[in-house]
């Protein structure tokens, strides 16, 4: 059973290479994981480059971020390792992607598309 505590981080930039039993000794070294799951290819089965990790406490999990996030560049690998919490809610993200807009869009057209659905704070067009 997970503690209510439990905060799940996703981990990006992980060699393919890396076994399950090394993961855990990275992670586990700045607290305790309650579980470890890394991505596969859904055709192949083939890992993907990141994992899931889920330290038993907030405080276990902010630790390793601190520690880890943007700090080491595992072997094989050209970035930095990255960790951020998995769950959205509880990120204050308070901002959304919208992609495959048409140029001929307008930030109002889109204000008004978005409306229906809430106060809107802010709105930035990228072109």
């Amino acid at each position: 059973e997970l503690n209510s505590d439990a905060v799940e981080m996703f981990c990006g930039q992980i060699p393919r290479s890396m076994s399950e039993d090394e993961l855990r000794e990275l992670f586990e070294t700045h607290g305790r994981i309650s579980k470890l799951n890394i991505l596969r290819d859904k055709h192949s089965g083939e890992p993907k480059s990141s994992c899931f990790v889920t330290y038993q406490t907030r405080r276990e999990a902010l630790k390793a971020q601190h520690a880890l996030h943007n700090q080491i560049v595992l072997p094989g690998m050209y970035h930095a390792l990255q960790m951020k919490p998995a769950d959205i809610e509880n990120r204050n993200e308070r901002k959304i992607f919208i992609g495959m807009i048409s140029r001929s869009c307008q930030e109002e057209d889109i204000k008004q598309l978005f409306r229906p659905f809430g106060s809107i704070e802010e709105c930035t067009g990228m072109r």
